[in-house]
């Protein structure tokens, strides 16, 4: 996909209100993860911290799921691989 199909995607509200109940469905369950630097996204998702939000969003828009972003199934895969590999970006002294 292009760039500009996936800047389309991420401008459309309904598209990426969809994407944003998906990686805060999965914050909930990322609180319990063993891994720190997830539990701190986790815990930043969930106290709407905007620029947490938004890199996990953006990271899955980009991400090589994009094209089936639209199945619920598709997007569940991408925010779960997607969640820690943000999280390790976002909080490297954290990761093991």
């Amino acid at each position: 996909m292009s760039y500009s199909d996936q800047a389309a995607y991420y401008d459309d509200m309904t598209k990426r209100t969809r994407i944003d109940m998906c990686v805060r469905e999965q914050a909930q369950i990322f609180l319990g993860d063993a891994r720190p630097e997830v539990v701190k996204l986790a815990q930043d998702v969930m106290s709407n911290n905007y620029g947490a939000m938004a890199s996990v969003t953006a990271a899955v828009i980009v991400g090589p799921n994009f094209p089936t972003l639209d199945q619920d199934a598709s997007l569940l895969a991408a925010v779960q691989g997607t969640f820690p590999t943000v999280a390790g970006s976002f909080y490297p002294e954290l990761v093991a």
